[in-house]
């Protein structure tokens, strides 16, 4: 699952520009969740309640909770199914065509709310590839009208793509890592932002 970045003054360059420290920041994201995991582990030993956590499975790396409290590790990515449509009008679920990669990808670029929910596959895929667009999100509408409805002018918006591009929901699996990855990237922009003295704001 990979994350959507899109503003008013967002760019190629932005993409260049945090791309390199994109899958630095999972690693550390990753190590501090594992981090996690042992310290909860050593509590729980130390308590008496070592292998009561039996229903986390780890896959390559990732670990999947079935408990109740939100798990923001990376899911088991035999969870992560595709689906394609075919010319009879059937639909056929394939494995991903990238199963071997570790770290989610950035994209920046326009993303289309109402009218892709009204297109068919077929033409959905044909205005996508016309004018780049890089995600289609059906609850982005009322986003942008209260943007626009408040006269605010410079935003940027990140979202964690956790849904696939047929309207298949993997939320149950997905959201609260595609949740993770876009805070990171929110993280990462906000890290970079200009700093000023207080004496130079004072001055100003």
């Amino acid at each position: 699952m990979d994350v959507v970045l899109n503003g008013t003054e967002i760019g190629k360059e932005v993409e260049n520009d945090l791309s390199p420290v994109w899958q630095d920041a999972q690693k550390e994201s990753l190590q501090h969740l594992t981090e996690s995991d042992a310290s909860k582990a050593s509590d729980d030993h130390q308590n008496g309640t070592a292998g009561n956590n039996n229903n986390r499975n780890s896959h390559n790396g990732s670990t999947h909770s079935s408990s109740s409290v939100l798990d923001f590790h990376r899911p088991c990515q035999s969870t992560d199914l595709l689906t394609v449509h075919l010319n009879d009008g059937q639909v056929a679920t394939v494995q991903h065509p990238d199963v071997d990669r570790k770290f989610s990808r950035l994209h920046v670029g326009s993303a289309v709310a109402s009218c892709g929910s009204r297109l068919d596959f077929e033409a959905r895929d044909d205005f996508a590839r016309k004018f780049k667009i890089k995600a289609f999100d059906v609850d982005f509408q009322t986003v942008i009208e209260s943007i626009l409805g408040n006269r605010i002018n410079s935003w940027t918006l990140v979202r964690g793509i956790c849904d696939y591009g047929d309207g298949t929901k993997n939320k149950e699996d997905w959201q609260p890592f595609a949740a993770l990855q876009a805070a990171l990237v929110a993280k990462m922009i906000v890290c970079k932002l200009p700093t000023f003295k207080q004496d130079s704001v004072l001055k100003n």
